[in-house]
């Protein structure tokens, strides 16, 4: 295929504006939605529509409701900001969670062969190649973290007893559990994982 129409198919079917970020935070949104007003109790999500890349674990409404909270709060910092469109070439912007964070990265799928070998100042004795491997084509625009809990908040929030709490961070089912000092810390829309 011809560079040229290569570059064009890539950048029709990827998000490489604002409105096309909005667009995906409303699927997002949608799927969300969706969810808290099903009558299931109990579910497992490991995509989420709208997502580039979704790793949750997510099995109740509370859950669901903390998520879409967070969600709303990224569209906030996309609307409020002035957001240029990605770069001509092979870059895109994707919206990612993690479990500990929802994050919208600019990306490059291209590597090397699209990067601007002049960017780099032609007057140092850079070996480019090595520059531009060991350099990120990938940036965090905007991120949404949610709030850590102390176990006692997690247990009054979700309705689990502290003692089955600390079982379960023993045996590393709490997702995102982390031990800061003395105390556990937890993601408020951890989930309970099946090993």
């Amino acid at each position: 295929m011809d560079k040229a129409l290569e570059l064009c198919a890539y950048r029709s079917w990827v998000v490489a504006t604002k409105q096309g970020l909005l667009d995906k935070i409303m699927k997002a949104k949608n799927a969300c939605k969706l969810i808290l007003e099903s009558d299931a109790e109990e579910f497992d999500i490991w995509k989420v529509d709208g997502f580039d890349e979704c790793r949750m674990h997510l099995t109740n409404k509370k859950q669901v409701e903390i998520f879409a909270g967070m969600v709303e709060k990224l569209e906030r910092k996309v609307v409020a900001s002035n957001l240029f469109d990605a770069p001509e070439g092979y870059w895109r912007y994707v919206l990612i969670t993690t479990g500990l964070r929802l994050e919208i990265r600019l990306l490059t799928d291209y590597g090397c062969a699209a990067t601007d070998h002049g960017r780099l100042n032609p007057d140092r004795n850079y070996i480019t190649d090595y520059i531009i491997d060991g350099c990120s084509d990938e940036y965090i625009m905007f991120e949404v973290v949610p709030r850590m809990l102390t176990i006692e908040e997690y247990s009054k929030l979700y309705g689990i007893q502290v003692g089955k709490i600390r079982q379960l961070i023993r045996n590393s089912k709490l997702d995102g559990a982390v031990k800061c000092g003395n105390e556990w810390r937890i993601p408020e829309m951890a989930g309970i994982l099946d090993k």
